[in-house]
C-alpha cells in the first residue's frame, strides 16, 4: 500500500540523494529505489537559485522512482545550517490524584503535556516569533524533585517537570526548501523536516553510543555538523 511509502531526500552542497522504501514493520524496511546526482543551486543548508535546486531535486526523485516503480511521496528531507537553534527548556504539570495526599500515575499524555509546556514556553520568547519548532527532545523527567527519571510512565507523582532541548529553524530558508520541493511537482510537510544531525544519528549510532556518550562530527560539501549524544539523547 502507498501509505507504508516513504521518500528520504538528503539535499546537500555537494550531493542530492533520494532513497524510496517500503515500511513492512516498525523495524524492518525495504529499500525499493536509489539515485544520487550533483548538487546545484545550494550552499552551506541555504538556497541560494531555487530553480537549479528545484530541476536537481526533481531530477533525482525521477531517477528514484523508476528504480522503485512506484511514486515518491511521504517525502522527508534534512536540513542544516546556520539559521538552525536550540534552546533548553522546562515543562511543568500536575498530576490528576483522586486524593490531596495520593499520588497519581503518569501516563503518556502527561508527558505529551509537560513536553507542550515547555515547547510553549520556549514559543513566546522573543527571537522566536519567525521559526519552526523542528524537534523537541526531553533530555530528562524530574517527578517531585526526584531527577534523572529516564521513562516516567507508570509511575507516580504529584507534579512532573522535564527539561527539553527545543530545536528551532528560521520559516525564511525552511520555506524556500520546500519550495524547491514544489517546484518539481512534489508535496512536502512542513512537519517533515528532520535536523541533519538527528537523520545522521539514526544511522551510524549504536544505543551503547549514545548512552555512553558520542561527538558525532559530519563532514560536508558546504558545512560540518556536530553534535553531542549522552545518555541516549542529543544534549548540544
Amino acid at each position: 500500500m502507498k501509505q507504508n511509502i516513504i521518500t528520504a531526500l538528503d539535499i546537500g552542497s555537494s550531493n542530492i540523494r533520494c532513497i524510496i522504501a517500503k515500511i513492512k514493520t516498525p523495524e524492518h524496511i525495504e529499500v525499493l529505489g536509489i539515485s544520487q546526482n550533483p548538487s546545484e543551486g545550494i550552499e552551506k543548508g541555504i538556497v541560494k537559485d531555487i530553480q537549479a535546486v528545484a530541476e536537481a531535486v526533481k531530477k533525482t526523485i525521477k531517477e528514484a522512482e523508476n528504480a522503485a516503480s512506484t511514486k515518491a511521496i511521504n517525502i522527508f528531507t534534512n536540513v542544516t545550517g546556520e539559521h538552525i537553534r536550540t534552546v533548553l527548556s522546562d515543562g511543568r504539570i500536575s498530576i490528576p490524584t483522586n486524593s490531596p495526599n495520593e499520588p497519581g500515575e503518569i501516563t503518556q499524555e502527561h508527558i505529551d503535556q509537560v513536553i507542550a509546556d515547555a515547547r510553549n514556553s520556549v514559543k513566546i520568547q522573543k527571537g522566536f516569533e519567525r521559526s519552526q519548532i523542528l524537534h523537541a527532545i526531553p533530555q530528562c523527567f524530574i517527578i517531585d524533585g526526584q531527577d534523572d527519571i529516564r521513562n516516567p510512565i507508570r509511575m507516580t507523582g504529584f507534579h512532573l517537570m522535564t527539561k527539553v532541548l527545543t530545536i528551532f529553524g528560521e520559516v525564511t530558508p525552511l520555506r524556500n526548501l520546500a519550495k524547491c520541493i514544489e517546484l518539481a511537482g512534489y508535496d512536502l510537510d512542513p512537519d517533515n523536516f528532520i535536523l541533519n544531525h538527528i537523520a545522521i544519528s539514526e544511522a551510524v549510532l549504536s544505543d551503547d553510543e549514545r548512552r555512553l556518550g558520542t561527538l558525532l562530527i559530519d563532514i560536508g560539501g558546504g558545512t560540518c555538523d556536530l553534535s553531542l549524544f549522552h545518555r541516549g539523547v542529543l544534549e548540544k
